[in-house]
């Protein structure tokens, strides 16, 4: 099919320049933000600086900025996360032709840029304001899925560019099915963003087909998508999206700030367990320990949406007061609230932080107390100690009920201290597991909290745990699996890539398994 002969006009007419382009997605910024933009320019004024009579941001407004919105908590971490999430906004603020520090002569972002990154970084903002459009058969408008949104965190953040090896065919698949992350009425046109050119490129095109309304005649139809792909080859810089990483610093940076962030009432957070948790979230990321590993985006989207889908909420809170009033309360990224804890629990601020990026809504810490308590240097554990776990796990009462199981011991041949736990939700009256009709709630599932944090789905219909002689979480032939011993001496811990399992294992660890002796056990619940 030939081209659509407006282009060329159009073209010639120099309404496709990067300038014109630009000039256009601000002003559809504009009227998808809508009264938000007149908050975010007040704010702006208030941290700016000029340069040459021009009023900017640089890195000392973000600090100031952080200052005025951030948490007592997170006051010693603005200085080392305040250039990362500048580079993120100037980033983003040059969407879709991606500037960052090192490509631009000025270390500032204008009002319009800082609009324009706050739409693309805040979830839903840019899903509902770009649109989507389809003409007969042909799509005009893609929809832009969740996925994009989580892509271009990843983008702003990632600091490594270098070549990865990868799957073409099933990085196809999983951008497909990406893709259709969106509402159920948009999915017919929620078009793969990876076939013979990869998403980064789509977003230009995307773009394009974004703007073309601002100049067409009135009652003119639409430009079909797919013929803007020429224009969009002029102007995609030469990149590619699985080149990317983030080193495992700088998000290590980002995610103290993040932990210390999360939690109200504001305490002052433990440097050195601090350090600990934020090394077992990275963990998770790079899928590794090792100090120069690294985070592509396979790695940092199975984490955000397997492992911790609500790291990001406090980063989204505090830009979304960009475009709000002082008074104004956004309960969809509200910070965590916790009640008094010792740091001395094994549910310590920290690890309940930490937690939260999983559970968020799905539990509420703020009256549930410590419901049972084993410190091996404190005392010896009563011969039916096994069956008071038990009971207090079972007692559950109400839809709202929840308990947490956490175990801390040393693996017998390395003498490294390992933390695991049970969430415990909504169970049948056999203790079966059962299906949530809300799917936003978790249901049961198991963790590791240390050194490595991760997550173990359970499979519906089957039993959460059992009790015999011993305390049994899953199947020891298949999945994830740990076993308490009656004596509360050791816990078994099994993980299995065969096998359904009544936990899932997570298939980049392989399959291991240990013996720890047993230090501390908690319970806690309402």
């Amino acid at each position: 099919m030939e081209a659509d002969p407006r282009l060329g006009k159009w073209e010639g007419l120099g309404l496709l320049s990067p300038p014109s382009i630009m000039n256009r997605l601000q002003a559809l910024v504009k009227r998808a933000l809508g009264p938000e933009e007149g908050h975010l320019q007040a704010k702006f004024s208030a941290h700016s600086i000029k340069i040459g009579g021009i009023d900017y941001w640089n890195e000392t407004s973000i600090k100031n900025f952080l200052a005025s919105k951030s948490s007592l908590s997170s006051a010693s971490l603005r200085d080392e996360v305040s250039p990362i999430l500048f580079e993120v906004l100037q980033y983003l603020g040059s969407f879709p032709f991606r500037e960052n520090c090192g490509d631009s002569k000025l270390a500032a972002i204008t009002c319009d840029e800082l609009l324009r990154a706050t739409f693309w970084l805040l979830p839903g903002k840019a899903q509902k304001g770009t649109g989507a459009g389809i003409l007969g058969d042909d799509i005009y408008m893609r929809a832009r899925s969740a996925a994009d949104q989580r892509r271009l965190l990843f983008e702003s953040l990632a600091n490594t560019n270098k070549e990865f090896r990868f799957n073409v065919e099933e990085e196809k698949r999983v951008a497909a099915a990406k893709a259709r992350e969106v509402d159920e009425h948009l999915l017919d046109m929620a078009l793969t963003n990876y076939d013979e050119e990869d998403e980064m490129y789509h977003d230009v095109l995307d773009v394009l087909s974004y703007i073309q309304e601002s100049f067409q005649k009135e009652n003119e139809a639409p430009c079909r998508r797919d013929d803007f792909r020429s224009i969009a080859s002029q102007l995609h810089k030469p990149a590619s999206l699985r080149r990317l990483a983030i080193s495992r610093h700088r998000l290590k940076t980002l995610v103290k700030f993040l932990l210390a962030e999360h939690m109200k009432p504001e305490t002052t957070s433990q440097t050195v367990e601090l350090e600990n948790v934020a090394d077992s979230l990275v963990n998770a990321f790079s899928q590794s320990s090792e100090p120069t590993s690294v985070i592509t985006w396979q790695k940092f989207d199975e984490a955000v949406t397997k492992k911790a889908p609500f790291i990001f909420s406090s980063l989204y809170r505090i830009f979304n007061s960009l475009l709000t009033s002082a008074d104004h309360q956004n309960d969809d990224y509200e910070a965590f609230t916790q009640p008094p804890l010792s740091p001395n629990y094994l549910l310590s601020p920290n690890t309940l932080s930490q937690l939260s990026f999983l559970l968020d809504s799905t539990a509420s810490f703020e009256t549930a107390p410590l419901l049972y308590q084993f410190n091996k240097s404190q005392s010896t554990p009563v011969a039916d100690a096994v069956f008071e776990i038990n009971l207090a796990l079972k007692s559950l009462s109400g839809p709202s009920d929840f308990k947490i199981l956490l175990i801390s011991g040393q693996e017998k041949l390395t003498s490294e201290t390992f933390v695991f736990g049970a969430f415990i939700k909504d169970l049948a009256e056999d203790l079966e597991i059962v299906d949530l009709a809300d799917k936003t709630y978790e249901r049961s599932f198991l963790f590791q909290i240390s050194p490595t944090h991760d997550v173990f789905r359970s499979s519906i219909s089957n039993k959460a745990w059992t009790l015999n002689e011993s305390l049994c979480f899953g199947k020891n032939d298949s999945g994830f699996s740990m076993r308490l011993d009656s004596d509360l001496s050791r816990l078994h811990v099994s993980h299995k890539l065969v096998g359904e399992g009544v936990y899932q294992s997570t298939k980049w660890r392989g399959e291991w398994g240990m013996v720890l002796d047993i230090d501390k056990i908690e319970v806690w619940g309402e």
